[in-house]
């Protein structure tokens, strides 16, 4: 999903998006590159988290929520 890219004749790297195509990190060292797409990933995840329905009531069955 993301990739971590080399600019030519350049000590530095940029962070793209391969399947939108959008840059998200520019003119960055390989250690804030790689510390980029560590949160990058992490938003990810925690999208994916935030899909599940959890009950508010904590006395409520969880079962009714999990189809």
């Amino acid at each position: 999903m993301w990739k971590i890219r080399k600019l030519r004749n350049k000590n530095v790297y940029q962070l793209k998006n391969i399947k939108t195509g959008e840059i998200h990190s520019k003119h960055s060292t390989l250690e804030n590159a790689k510390k980029q797409l560590r949160l990058l990933y992490r938003i990810d995840k925690q999208k994916e988290i935030n899909k599940l329905q959890f009950p508010i009531n904590p006395f409520e069955e969880l079962y009714s929520y999990v189809k």
